[in-house]
């Protein structure tokens, strides 16, 4: 009863709004995996696997800085409406695509870099409605929740939709996306509804004012990074692990689509999933503010060589437990990290700072994923095909058959990575950071 009274005490408004988010998170991460899984299978090119990839970070990262001063500006019910508009009729459109046949790569790319941008103005929006609904005092409880569906669809999305992409393909996905879309909406609206004596607290202004707030965030956080270098030597640590992982989660996809199919696909991402769920509980329950740093290291070394492992092993249980193991320690690592940010930034500089990060940390996986991309279509590919002895080296880690270039590169990022987390652990004061 104690633990149902906690939950009801988070009111109606907040249990409409989580509803309509999770019935919406349904159709998009079903649909995302089935957008994945029919951009490969109609190229065959990890290039243009990567390229969609960068089309959901490019136009974020560009956006964002600025929608976070937009959405202090404006209500955020009408930005959330305007966002739910463009999603609702961009969704529409790719169905019309699907249904006449005449759907192309380059139109997921489009749709892709859109709602990657509505979502930039979306996210801040939703994030500043759910502080507006829910008493401060239980906002860790209200993060609790939507933690909890995130990672729990997580778990059980890839693998439905690696059911239904067999019986009723990518249009019958996006009819699903597209009605999970619109009774999700009609719940967050009526949760907005019941809310409606709440007043929302607005930064007088112009949008030219957003955008020299924009700036001076930016150079308050460089500032920041001028005066603390072992923080910046964390940033650069974790753009480059975050840019490594980028890479082999791009191309997880790919490989496992040369050797198996596409429920094999969705049931390996659901232990990944469930790994991060697990690992994400335990830091709930488990805290070491002394050793953060330690755990952090260590946990991506672990990740490393997952990654590694990946690209040498093929059977289904092994990639699934190398799956859940990386899930369960890049959760906890990223954790730590959180922690770490928030605990040495000061407060009044945690907004434009943290926008810096995620932007450069954006960047850097961007950046890597298409070089990623570069590498397995110009070298390793044609290496393995003419027999290179690039080939003959990597061949004996990753066996024969198909996928080996893709498998080379899983090979080469996990040797990276260590080779990160060991020069991290080297360094005594990023080992020592608190």
């Amino acid at each position: 009863m104690k633990a149902f009274s906690r939950l009801a005490a988070l009111g109606r408004p907040f249990w409409m709004l989580w509803t309509g988010q999770t019935v919406s998170m349904v159709g998009t991460q079903m649909v995302q995996f089935a957008m994945s899984v029919w951009i490969y299978e109609r190229t065959n090119s990890t290039l243009s696997f990567a390229g969609a990839i960068v089309a959901s970070l490019l136009p974020a990262v560009l956006v964002s800085p600025i929608a976070v001063s937009v959405v202090d500006r404006v209500k955020r019910r009408n930005v959330m409406i305007a966002a739910d508009s463009v999603a609702a009729l961009m969704t529409l459109m790719l169905l019309i695509l699907l249904w006449t046949d005449s759907l192309a790569v380059v139109h997921l790319y489009a749709f892709t870099a859109v709602a990657s941008m509505v979502s930039a103005f979306q996210g801040p929006a939703f994030e500043a409605s759910v502080a507006n609904i829910v008493n401060k005092g239980l906002l860790t409880r209200a993060a609790g929740a939507f933690g909890v569906s995130a990672t729990t669809l997580g778990v059980i999305a890839p693998s439905m939709a690696g059911m239904l992409m067999a019986l009723i393909g990518l249009p019958g996905i996006v009819t699903i996306d597209l009605i999970t879309f619109v009774i999700g909406t009609l719940f967050v609206w009526y949760a907005f509804s019941l809310a409606k004596s709440n007043t929302e607290t607005l930064k007088a202004g112009t949008l030219k004012e957003a955008l020299l707030d924009s700036r001076k965030n930016f150079a308050s956080a460089l500032g920041f990074f001028k005066r603390d270098t072992i923080m910046l030597a964390l940033l650069l640590y974790s753009m480059m692990q975050a840019g490594l992982i980028a890479v082999s989660v791009s191309l997880v996809v790919p490989l496992i689509l040369e050797r198996h199919d596409e429920q094999t696909l969705g049931i390996v991402l659901s232990f990944e999933s469930l790994g991060a769920l697990f690992g994400s509980m335990a830091m709930v329950w488990f805290d070491m503010p002394e050793r953060r740093m330690r755990i952090v290291l260590a946990c991506d070394a672990i990740v490393a060589v997952c990654v590694l492992l990946v690209g040498m092993v093929e059977g289904v249980p092994a990639l699934c437990a190398i799956e859940f193991l990386a899930g369960l320690t890049a959760a906890i690592a990223s954790s730590c990290v959180f922690a770490l940010w928030m605990t040495r930034v000061p407060e009044s500089q945690q907004g434009g700072i943290l926008v810096l990060t995620s932007t450069s940390t954006m960047l850097a996986t961007a950046s890597t994923v298409v070089f990623g991309g570069l590498l397995v279509e110009q070298v390793f590919k044609p290496a393995f095909k003419h027999g290179h002895w690039v080939a003959e080296m990597m061949g004996r880690a990753v066996g024969s058959g198909e996928g080996q270039a893709v498998a080379a590169m899983f090979v080469l990022c996990g040797l990276l990575g260590l080779m990160a987390s060991v020069g991290g652990i080297a360094l005594r004061p990023l080992r020592e950071l608190r």
